[in-house]
């Protein structure tokens, strides 16, 4: 899913509750550190957003989301949250009985002419460390 803002809340819930899916990997939210957070009845949501406000941006742009629907949350406790690079984000779930652990992870890479822009080998490096560590 992308881009994720106050703006966008309400289709973005009803999408969400019409599907019911069981984690929402979200690219383009625009919320900077400490804002005010979107709420989605059922799910735990996770971000990973822009520290600061870069000078040329007019908003805050790239930040990025994952969102587990509770029942999965029923079975699985949320064991560690990465933030894998500026831009990522993975989160590792562990099961309550057996020792079986799942990886999810979210990453934006803006375009080159963003003021946030960056190389792709090292954007796609950090994903791929933290997906087999």
């Amino acid at each position: 899913m992308n881009g994720w803002s106050a703006g966008k809340h309400n289709d973005l819930v009803t999408i969400i509750n019409h599907y019911s899916p069981s984690f929402c990997l979200i690219t383009e939210t625009w919320f900077l550190s400490g804002a005010d957070r979107v709420h989605v009845p059922n799910y735990a949501f996770f971000t990973q957003d822009r520290p600061i406000l870069h000078r040329k941006a007019k908003s805050a742009r790239g930040g990025v989301g994952i969102s587990i629907h509770n029942t999965v949350l029923d079975t699985y406790k949320v064991y560690e949250i990465v933030n894998i690079a500026e831009g990522q984000q993975g989160i590792i779930l562990k099961h309550h009985i057996r020792d079986y652990k799942l990886g999810l992870a979210v990453g934006y890479l803006p375009p080159d002419s963003s003021a946030y822009g960056q190389e792709p080998e090292e954007f796609f490096d950090a994903l791929t460390r933290f997906i087999y560590a």
